[in-house]
């Protein structure tokens, strides 16, 4: 899933914070981070400062495909 122009980050990553599985968040130079939900730490703190601020173009994957239309139903709906 590739996401471009997150209007609101805090939200977005709360959204990120209820996934199941891993998430893995690929910036724009092929970096990949994965963080795990479940580990109890705020993926926005960390997403944030891995992908360098730059929310404005990421792919993300998902170990869980629920997770795929978990995240899916907010992007549509935000």
């Amino acid at each position: 899933m590739r996401i471009k122009h997150i209007n609101d980050e805090n939200g977005f990553f709360e959204r990120l914070n209820g996934c199941e599985g891993k998430i893995y968040l690929i910036n724009t130079d092929g970096n990949i981070i994965t963080l795990n939900p479940k580990a109890k730490h705020n993926i926005g703190t960390i997403a944030s400062s891995l992908l360098d601020g730059s929310l404005s173009d990421v792919e993300i994957r998902f170990s869980e495909t629920k997770d795929i239309f978990y995240m899916a139903e907010y992007v549509v709906a935000g």
